[in-house]
């Protein structure tokens, strides 16, 4: 039987006020509200508009004999689904090797590759959540990825319009 506690016990959750008695066990996460659902989906109707333009110029390549047209390339950067749920398996990948999750959490944990810069103080990751970080976001959400891979579970975005 294992006994569960701070040292094993993890709240997910979007408001940092639930877990006010038991602060370092708490992985707070952005709230997906309407800005981020509309961002996701304006991401969603570029991607279908993107392969609908590319079957289109597959097949105007395929009606012309001589091959001059060449496939259109973009200047702008794809846009990005939000990554909250993937950084998520990222930090829970992570913590399933801690002892002590509040004791992780509290050394900064959460902080991934700035982990070290929250204890000397910086001023630029005072009164700042992990998660508005775009490095520690990035970082957690490729460790998600990886830990997804090797489970064998595809990433897909699953959102729907």
């Amino acid at each position: 039987t294992h006994v569960h506690s701070a040292r094993t016990t993890l709240l997910l959750d979007d408001s940092p006020r639930k877990a006010h008695l038991q602060p370092y066990n708490h992985v707070c996460i952005r709230e997906y509200d309407a800005s981020l659902r509309r961002a996701d989906l304006e991401v969603l109707h570029a991607a279908r508009e993107e392969e609908r333009a590319r079957k289109e110029d597959e097949e105007e390549r395929a009606r012309k004999e001589d091959g001059e047209q060449r496939a259109r390339t973009r200047d702008d950067e794809a846009g990005t689904y939000d990554a909250t749920l993937l950084a998520v398996v990222g930090v829970l990948d992570a913590v399933r090797a801690e002892s002590n999750v509040a004791g992780w959490i509290r050394r900064g944990g959460l902080w991934g590759p700035r982990r070290g810069e929250i204890g000397g103080g910086t001023g630029d990751l005072a009164g700042k959540m992990w998660f508005e970080d775009a490095r520690v976001m990035e970082y957690w959400a490729q460790r998600g990825r990886a830990a997804l891979e090797r489970l064998g579970i595809p990433v897909e975005h699953g959102v729907e319009s």
